[in-house]
């Protein structure tokens, strides 16, 4: 009989410490998703922040060039008739800058990719082996 007792408080303190071995697998988990976050949140702003210099850089050229050409309209008296001249190279930044963001974005998606396969691989690594403990303690 006090053995029976004494087995079975034995069973309740392995099964809580257990329980906690799982709760701090679940608050690892958390930790590491939410550093996640913030590293993909960070990224992004960091995207947006060279978008908005690039895109400031090409409309203060297309400014300056669309003055000087203003300048020369008017200058030759001829402003009226006469477009404002712009260059077909804008075209061509604006497509280098666009292939630059795709090249940026598909860098960290690709990188993304790779840290959810791991932290996949951890879980179920976790899941394996509390599944062997599992199996132990039977």
């Amino acid at each position: 009989l006090a053995a029976t007792r004494v087995a079975a408080r034995w069973r309740g303190v392995r099964l809580r410490l257990g329980a906690h071995r799982d709760d701090a697998a679940v608050l690892v988990q958390s930790v590491w998703r939410a550093a996640l976050c913030r590293a993909n949140l960070e990224r992004e702003e960091s995207a947006f922040l060279l978008q908005a210099v690039a895109r400031g850089f090409l409309a203060r050229r297309r400014l300056r060039r669309l003055r000087l050409a203003r300048r020369r309209a008017e200058a030759s008296k001829r402003h009226a008739t006469r477009r404002p001249h712009i260059p077909r190279r804008r075209t061509r930044v604006a497509r280098a800058a666009i292939a630059l963001q795709r090249r940026w974005r598909g860098f960290h998606v690709r990188r993304d990719l790779h840290l959810l396969e791991r932290e996949f691989a951890a879980i179920q690594l976790q899941a394996l082996f509390r599944a062997h403990l599992a199996r132990i303690e039977m």
